[in-house]
């Protein structure tokens, strides 16, 4: 029998907890998988413009302890047009089910309001945890790349 995915919280980013979310950190084999959340941060400040695209920076908490961060991001121009821009697990929390619960959480906030068919994501080929988990919860490879990451699609059920 398979145990229940624990409960988890995204909340925007905010001045209380950015500091902490820009600490969090994958293990060291990782790292050359997610951009550092700093970046993440500077990335969704500067290039959401308001018109065009919408960078949603989350910290991803259970109870009250920070687990890790995701980022979305939606192109006003294209209502279709919906990304995972970002998305980890701090070291300490991996293998717990804290992904799963976070991502299936994501994708319920990315599709809330309707009218989402298709979620993006990138990834590294390497990264067979992160492929693995994305598979398991419905995204599929395109055959398409992005820079040296394959993108993977979720087609959205309404």
């Amino acid at each position: 029998m398979k145990s229940a995915l624990p409960r988890v919280e995204l909340k925007l980013v905010s001045r209380n907890d950015w500091e902490s979310v820009v600490k969090l950190s994958v293990a060291p084999d990782q790292v050359e998988f997610v951009a550092p959340n700093v970046r993440s941060l500077a990335e969704a400040w500067v290039r959401s413009d308001g018109e065009h695209y919408r960078y949603s920076p989350l910290s991803i908490y259970s109870g009250v302890m920070l687990v890790g961060f995701a980022m979305s991001v939606a192109d006003h121009a294209t209502s279709d047009d919906h990304w995972i821009g970002r998305f980890m697990i701090t070291h300490r929390h991996q293998r717990k089910g804290f992904g799963r619960a976070a991502l299936l959480k994501l994708i319920e906030r990315m599709t809330a309001g309707g009218g989402v068919r298709l979620i993006r994501l990138s990834c590294n080929p390497h990264n067979s945890a992160a492929i693995s988990l994305y598979e398991s919860v419905g995204f599929a490879d395109t055959g398409k790349m992005a820079g040296n990451e394959m993108i993977y699609a979720l087609e959205v059920k309404e």
